[in-house]
């Protein structure tokens, strides 16, 4: 579906990020093998908030949206890091049936929701010492849902859902050997990378008021990370790397410098796309941005690493579930039992009539024979005839003579 929206328009996506109760807007465009960055404006408020009813929040979207000169109408977003769960479980060599019971089980006993009520996401990785890894990513169903119908109402056509993390590790190069850090307002996002793959992920809240609190919060948070690396993964992380552009990233990396300090860490910050960074080639010098990074892997014909677009739902499988109901259940077993019988009838009809064919076929020849012997039997009796009608002829014959003779 979202291929064939991509070719049926030209190559242009509205790119939203919503961070810090703001909503960022930028529109990509793809020329030629590249992409390059037509217009990125902030606007006030966030549509992620839950103050307002979706219409409205779609309604007051919308109005920024044509006040900033953004007519684009298909998106891809970037949900807030604050509806993001992260859960890593180990991943034996099992069938596919096996592991996926087992990534239930431990979604199930982790989530602080029903996995029922989420979007699961799969990051996989291997670590050092051989084994593997899996990172279950979650975000609530009811929160998308909110999300898509404020899209639709501002007249968007959400073409991706995605997350911010594993973008920004893999458009600032993939480094395996560093800890990458992302920025999203007051939300710090942890991916640790394995030797494929993902080892771990994780958000946390480091406080915007105090720098030096801040400092000393993230660097508990990354001795935390780093001893909840599995399989080694912790011996093969060398620095730490702040994935982004902007006064976010800019104060991250500040704060990393300063908690990195105290674990003896080089800290790096990338703000540009990495060359060979997923999707299509971005313009040199374009910020790097998950929104950005999103709208290249798209306009590329690639996925994310992670989607939470719920599919499209045709109409034909509207009208069947709005019908679907427990009298027409009942009434379709009924039907369902009625047509066995039906069928179970002729059986039996079927059944009896090939036993009379099979004893006529044994019966046959020896009346043929019988029939042949009455034939002949006709031929050679006497020259009146049995039938009733000559007989009373041949009675009213005698009767007309006298008895005497006369």
């Amino acid at each position: 579906m979202r291929n064939r929206l991509l070719k049926s328009r030209p190559p242009t996506l509205l790119a939203l990020s919503f961070e810090g109760g703001q909503t960022r807007a930028t529109v990509v465009r793809r020329t030629n093998g590249s992409a390059t960055v037509l217009a990125s404006r902030s606007l006030d408020g966030s549509a992620a908030d839950g103050g307002a009813d979706a219409e409205s929040a779609g309604r007051a979207l919308r109005q920024q949206l044509a006040e900033a000169g953004l007519t684009e109408r298909r998106c891809v977003v970037v949900l807030p890091a604050a509806w993001i769960l992260t859960v890593s479980s180990q991943l034996p060599d099992l069938p596919p049936a096996d592991e996926a019971d087992l990534l239930a089980l431990e979604a199930e006993r982790e989530f602080p929701e029903v996995p029922s009520d989420l979007h699961l996401g799969l990051l996989r990785g291997r670590l050092p010492d051989g084994s593997g890894v899996g990172v279950q990513v979650a975000v609530a169903r009811d929160a998308v849902a909110r999300l898509e119908a404020i899209l639709r109402a501002a007249r968007l056509q959400p073409v991706s859902f995605s997350v911010a993390l594993p973008l920004l590790h893999q458009a600032a190069g993939g480094a395996s050997d560093a800890l990458t850090l992302t920025a999203s307002g007051p939300e710090v996002g942890m991916l640790a990378p394995g030797t494929e793959g993902v080892a771990l992920a994780r958000h946390l809240v480091v406080p915007a008021d105090d720098a030096d609190a801040a400092a000393a919060v993230l660097a508990r948070e990354l001795r935390v990370t780093l001893a909840q690396l599995p399989g080694g993964t912790a011996e093969h992380i060398r620095h730490l790397r702040i994935a982004g552009a902007g006064a976010g990233a800019e104060r991250l990396a500040e704060l990393a410098r300063r908690a990195a300090g105290r674990l003896g860490m080089d800290v790096d910050q990338v703000t540009r796309f990495a060359p060979g960074a997923p999707g299509v080639r971005m313009a040199d010098g374009t910020d790097l941005l998950p929104e950005v990074a999103l709208a290249a892997v798209v306009l590329g014909g690639g996925k994310p690493p992670l989607e939470f677009l719920p599919p499209r739902v045709s109409a034909w499988q509207q009208w069947t579930t709005r019908f679907s109901s427990r009298g027409l259940a009942y009434a379709g077993t009924a039907g369902g039992a009625l047509a066995v019988l039906v069928l179970g009838a002729f059986l039996v009809q079927q059944v009896q009539l090939s036993r009379l064919r099979s004893e006529w076929s044994g019966m046959a020849t020896r009346v043929r024979d019988l029939e042949e012997i009455q034939q002949r039997i006709r031929r050679y009796r006497p020259w009146f005839d049995t039938t009733p009608r000559s007989l009373v002829i041949l009675r009213r014959l005698t009767e007309a003579f006298p008895e005497t003779g006369e």
